[in-house]
């Protein structure tokens, strides 16, 4: 997810050659890190408004990405299909060999084990 844009403005910052692509799906969090937080598109940052277990399927994604960072939740912590072995499988089939499957999960205190 996007959020405010805070890991994908570090690594532009860090790594400004690199192609990042950001898989959001709620359109209100894509503008406002737009409007508020810097998120810019441009030939080096793309923003995809789509449902990230749909995105991980997609056969031109396969074996496309050197690194893929999973940075998911909401006010209810991890979403569900969060949860699921076949989400994790597409998305690290979208990896280039050697490549990097990175997670940022949150979970609310109800869920924590």
């Amino acid at each position: 997810g996007l959020g405010i844009g805070a890991i994908p403005n570090t690594l532009r910052a860090i790594r400004p050659e690199m192609v990042i692509d950001i898989v959001e799906i709620d359109a209100a969090v894509i503008e406002g890190a737009m409007k508020y937080a810097n998120v810019v598109q441009d030939d080096r940052m793309h923003v995809y408004e789509a449902d990230a277990a749909q995105f991980v399927r997609r056969p031109d994604r396969q074996s496309y990405y050197d690194v893929v960072i999973l940075d998911c939740f909401d006010p209810e912590g991890i979403p569900a299909v969060f949860h699921a072995k076949e989400f994790y499988e597409n998305a690290v089939a979208c990896l280039r060999p050697q490549g990097v499957f990175s997670t940022n999960l949150i979970w609310t205190l109800k869920e924590a084990p």
